[in-house]
């Protein structure tokens, strides 16, 4: 339940040795670097470091020769270039004048093929025209249009039979018009044109081209098949071009990727003349090897803090955990990172929510089926959740033999109870006594878990030496004896008949006052001047009303554990509803309603067990020992 221990690491050095920084400390893999503005102040002359980044540009070239070609560039995780730096951008050069020369001649092969297929698909329309279109479009004095009339307008041209400039001559049809073209002298063309819009006719542009519409379309079939020759003669040699030079392109990309990253990583630092300023975190085991690396370099100083720096500036956490609890860092991530020095509670997120989990989702089969479930969820399909489910379902399937349930059947471990001497199963979970038994184990849990929690606040308290809240908080000390006396006494009297203990009571009222008190208890044994309120009776009143909610708190933190025996007794519910729609002759359709039946439960109570038991997590126990108000560890990779 420890963080990793983190130094913080200051580097001084000349500015042409900032790059061969940068680089072993990243290479180091555990080292994050912070705006070293924020460690020095403006009054001693460092300024920020804010530079173009050269090696943008050139990247970004690539990845339009890759996308022009239908191809992804990614950096791969070891750089093999055999390209000096220096000599980057001639090979990039090189490369856009062979294949960018391909790639935009076959584009422009691409646009012609369209244009052409474009024309095709307008003179189609005008195969029935007996004229030369290049003549007709040579026509000084008069002017054509074509395009498609509607046929109810159509029909209407006879209205304009006096007027003998108002002429269609129609080449083809379809369903909603006519297509066909209409001429008109230089000087009427303007009324003519007034006439035809009135009917809605709906010009369309022809491209120009010698002989008739036939002619044409012939003409340029034959271009667009040329065009698709060399458009694929041109994939074939940008394809092969690929196959050449694919690893050494990838190669380029992944060095150009890792030197911008690490032109970008200047930016932490600041300059004061020609000196640089770096800082970061690092882990303690990585701090020494790096800086001992670092000092080698002409000029470079490097110093770690293993007191954990800067006290204005907290450092990031790193989770460590054994392979086990790994998984639910997933969990206190998902919450909010650790303070540093504050407990990480991996561990502990990890044992109740298999535990708790197992005794809600109790059940052999359906158990198994999860673990299955999760172990192909984390294979497949990389998902972190995946390996939380692993051992939840592991924990439904031990808890499923304490309940005897398999994929529903109450009865089908019997031969196993009889077998360890049992006379019969030892838990009918749907009795009426078990049932008592089952909330009342409730209960007890949760109180358990109260107390379990209040502990670990404390325990929180002491590594952070935040001495009034260990003392005097309702999550402290005076909470713990006020808690576990109301549970003691009430436990006492209910159970067996015991008055309540002056003793008993007389803790729990001064641990009230205590509560009461708690702030300038407070700030008074942690030695600050400003312990006593402001105003009395603002305190009075606030304190007041804090301790109800403490009281409101501790009842509905227990009752909340409720949950737990409920779905026990749902799963036992459901399944008897799976089992009333089975009939009792034996069917194929029984074992379709009984696959059918435990697959709906095992995907809905498992997914409202995963949410209950992580909301018991979240607000029944995080809110009583564990704040999140830290920020993750992210070292820095090139």
């Amino acid at each position: 339940m420890s963080l990793e221990k983190m130094s913080l690491v200051r580097i001084t050095g000349p500015l042409e040795s900032l790059d061969r920084v940068i680089d072993i400390a990243s290479r180091s893999g555990e080292f994050q670097a912070e705006q070293a503005m924020q460690y020095v102040g403006a009054a001693k002359g460092y300024t920020p470091i804010n530079e173009v980044n050269m090696y943008e540009q050139p990247m970004a070239r690539l990845q339009r020769l890759a996308s022009a070609s239908n191809r992804d560039l990614e950096p791969t995780d070891e750089i093999v270039c055999a390209i000096e730096d220096d000599k980057l951008i001639d090979y990039i050069n090189e490369i856009e004048s062979d294949l960018g020369a391909m790639q935009e001649k076959r584009e422009a092969l691409r646009r012609q093929m369209r244009d052409n297929r474009s024309a095709v698909s307008k003179l189609r329309h005008f195969t029935g025209l007996d004229i030369d279109m290049h003549e007709v479009f040579e026509c000084k004095y008069i002017k054509t249009r074509f395009g498609r009339l509607p046929k109810e307008s159509y029909a209407k041209l006879s209205d304009y039979e006096d007027n003998p400039y108002i002429m269609f001559s129609s080449c083809s049809t379809d369903a909603e018009g006519y297509w066909g073209v209409y001429f008109a002298p230089i000087n009427e063309i303007t009324e003519v044109d007034r006439v035809f819009a009135g009917l809605y006719f709906e010009r369309l542009i022809v491209p120009g081209m010698e002989g008739t519409p036939e002619e044409g379309i012939e003409k340029l079939r034959h271009e667009i098949e040329c065009d698709r020759l060399d458009v694929e003669a041109l994939t074939q040699d940008i394809a092969r071009f690929w196959e050449e030079n694919t690893e050494k392109m990838r190669g380029v990309y992944t060095r150009l990727y890792h030197l911008s990253n690490a032109f970008e990583m200047r930016r932490y630092a600041c300059s004061y003349g020609q000196q640089f300023y770096y800082v970061g975190w690092t882990t303690e085991k990585n701090g020494d090897r790096m800086v001992g690396e670092l000092n080698k370099i002409d000029g470079v100083d490097a110093r770690q803090d293993k007191s954990g720096g800067d006290v204005k500036h907290s450092p990031p956490s790193k989770l460590r955990n054994n392979p086990i609890f790994r998984p639910f860092e997933y969990y206190v991530e998902m919450f909010g990172m650790p303070s540093y020095g504050e407990i990480d509670p991996t561990p502990v997120v990890a044992i109740t929510y298999i535990l708790l989990f197992g005794i809600m989702f109790a059940d052999v089969g359906q158990g198994i089926v999860l673990s299955i479930i999760g172990y192909l969820m984390y294979r497949i399909k990389k998902m972190e959740l995946g390996r939380i489910l692993i051992p939840c379902g592991i924990a439904g399937a031990l808890f499923g033999l304490v309940f005897g349930s398999v994929f529903g059947f109450e009865h089908a471990l019997d031969p196993l109870y009889r077998a360890l001497g049992f006379a019969e199963k030892p838990i009918e979970v749907l009795e009426s006594e078990t049932i008592k038994m089952i909330l009342i184990a409730s209960v007890a849990l949760g109180a358990f878990m109260v107390v379990f929690s209040i502990v670990m606040n404390m325990i929180s308290s002491a590594k952070q030496k935040h001495w009034g809240a260990l003392l005097f908080s309702h999550n402290g000390l005076a909470g713990l004896l006020f808690y576990t006396g109301i549970i003691y006494s009430l436990v006492a009297m209910l159970l067996f008949g015991r008055p309540f203990s002056v003793v008993i009571i007389a803790v729990v009222i001064i641990c009230l006052l205590l509560m009461f008190l708690q702030e300038p208890l407070g700030r008074l044994i942690e030695g600050r001047k400003d312990w006593k309120p402001e105003s009395i009776g603002d305190f009075i009143l606030s304190s007041f009303f804090e301790c109800f909610e403490y009281i409101l708190s501790y009842v509905s933190n227990t009752m909340s554990y409720l949950r737990v025996g409920a779905f026990i007794l749902v799963h036992a519910g459901m399944m008897m509803v799976v089992f009333s729609l089975v009939s009792e002759e034996p069917s194929f359709m029984n074992i379709i309603v009984l696959v059918l039946g435990n697959a709906l439960v095992i995907c809905l109570e498992g997914l409202l067990v995963g949410i209950q038991v992580l909301r018991l997590e979240f607000y029944e126990m995080f809110s009583r020992y564990y704040k999140g108000e830290g920020r993750k560890f992210e070292p820095n990779l090139i």
